[in-house]
């Protein structure tokens, strides 16, 4: 087991993860904006990363 705790602003977020399972418990914070962002931003990549390697061939 791992126990960790981050503080962001002035809220701490505590979490517990299984090192066996990879079960993670506890409570993170989310920002929304940035995960659509980081996911939209991987796409892109992954897109373009395909559309290079289809276009190689």
């Amino acid at each position: 087991m791992w126990v960790a705790a981050n503080k962001y602003p002035v809220k701490n977020y505590r979490f517990v993860v299984d090192g066996q399972t990879g079960h993670v418990k506890g409570e993170r914070p989310q920002f929304k904006g940035k995960i659509a962002i980081a996911l939209l931003i991987g796409l892109i990549i992954t897109g373009g990363i395909g559309f290079l390697m289809a276009t190689q061939r």
